[in-house]
This record gives structure tokens, C-alpha cells and sequence, in this order.
């Protein structure tokens, strides 16, 4: 999984999780992280 952090200003940083598959940013939902546009999706205990 392609993790990305953005900075957003005084000591803030955001984690985007981008999907393998498709490439769109994918959201987390309790246990697990969703490809709102393919489907894909990982279980937050996946290496």
C-alpha cells in the first residue's frame, strides 16, 4: 500500500492511504481501509 503524508501547517500531518490497484485514495473505516472507486480494500492488520 502507497502511503503518502501531507503537511498541514503547525504540526499537523495528514496520512493518505492510495489504493494498489487503482490508485485513488482509499478511506479508513474502523478495521479496515476502502477504495471508495474499485472496491479494494485491507485489513489494518496486513503488513
Amino acid at each position: 500500500m502507497d502511503d503518502r503524508a501531507i503537511d498541514r501547517g503547525g504540526g499537523g500531518v495528514e496520512w493518505i492511504h492510495v489504493c494498489e490497484r487503482c490508485g485513488e485514495r482509499m478511506e479508513e473505516q474502523k478495521c479496515k481501509i476502502i477504495c471508495g472507486n474499485c472496491g479494494f480494500y485491507r485489513d489494518c492488520a496486513d503488513p
